[in-house]
């Protein structure tokens, strides 16, 4: 599905009861006599009725604990600008990351797997747009238990983690293979690289021998967590980024004087918090006849429309 608006036609519905005649024979017994008292039943019908709606926004769709989320930007000629991000933990093993101390971080490369699979992706493919990082408060309190909505929002620090040097302005391909870590078999087609600071991995690798890389929760207590959304208004897409796929990944390139590797951090599906976040612009980019059609009942009652993502619907 390529557009985020489904239009409906004026709805004209005819209400139709068939009565079923059964012959009687000479006896007088047919098919349900001795349910009535009269068996000569009395029937009206009607052919036409007025449906009468009025528009409404959705408040919002719950988006946490789904496979998927959500990642771009799209510009429906109709509702305007929607933008979609979202917020998702990153994890060391449960039994603990065990390394030493000395490292230094080369490169630090959020990977975002795209949902090839099921070809899932509003708007136009092959459009640029401009991708950002943001590490999120460590006061949030971020979990996988909580219930996230498209409109729940999470606090994030205002510097974002992508690296200045790197250019994170991009075309998203379904196609183009990407090599994650060192592994030269951890090929992946249709994955977003998406280039973050040298000084954020080094921080973390800074923990090696305390109980931050040794355990889960004291690790999610330091870091909460990654917003992952676009720059700008770009008239793009809307991409599906699979929380099911090894590929989505946080990995940190490193090396000391004797060795050249990388850590992966998961982000699975099953135990990561993650949710989307959607915005709708309709005030500033929402198409004349929109409005009208929100503000105007005789309008509103011609001609229907339904958007994804937690957006306009009807009552």
């Amino acid at each position: 599905m390529k557009d985020l608006q489904i239009r409906m036609r004026p709805i004209q519905a005819a209400l139709f009861l068939m009565l079923l005649l059964f012959g009687s024979c000479e006896k007088d017994i047919g098919t349900g006599v001795g349910l009535f008292s009269d068996t000569n039943l009395s029937v009206s019908y009607i052919d036409t009725f007025t449906v009468v709606t009025k528009p409404v926004f959705e408040t919002s769709v719950r988006t946490s604990g789904l496979d998927e989320v959500m990642l771009g930007s799209y510009v429906d000629p109709f509702f305007g600008v929607t933008k979609a991000g979202f917020y998702t933990q990153f994890l060391i093993d449960v039994t603990g990351l065990f390394i030493s101390s000395g490292y230094v971080c080369d490169s630090v490369v959020f990977y975002a797997k795209l949902g090839t699979e099921k070809g899932l992706y509003y708007g136009t493919e092959n459009k640029e747009l401009t991708f950002n990082v943001y590490r999120i408060d460590d006061n949030a309190d971020f979990n996988n238990i909580t219930n996230y909505y498209t409109n729940s929002t999470l606090p994030v620090y205002s510097d974002p983690l992508t690296d200045p040097l790197f250019d994170n302005t991009f075309t998203p391909s379904f196609e183009d293979t990407v090599q994650i870590g060192y592994d030269t078999t951890a090929v992946f087609p249709g994955v977003l690289p998406i280039r973050l600071k040298k000084e954020f991995g080094q921080e973390i690798l800074n923990f090696a021998g305390t109980d931050v890389l040794r355990r889960r929760t004291e690790f999610l207590r330091v870091y909460q967590g990654l917003y992952v959304t676009t720059e700008g208004d770009d008239d793009g897409s809307v991409l599906y980024i699979d929380h099911t796929s090894n590929a989505t990944s946080l990995v940190i390139y490193y090396h000391n004087p004797d060795t050249v590797n990388s850590i992966t951090f998961s982000i699975d599906v099953l135990e990561s918090g993650h949710f989307s976040k959607v915005v709708h612009d309709y005030q500033n980019t929402a198409s004349p006849e929109f409005h009208d059609i929100v503000n105007n009942q005789e309008a509103a009652n011609k001609t229907y429309f339904l958007q994804a993502g937690g957006g306009y619907s009807v009552d």
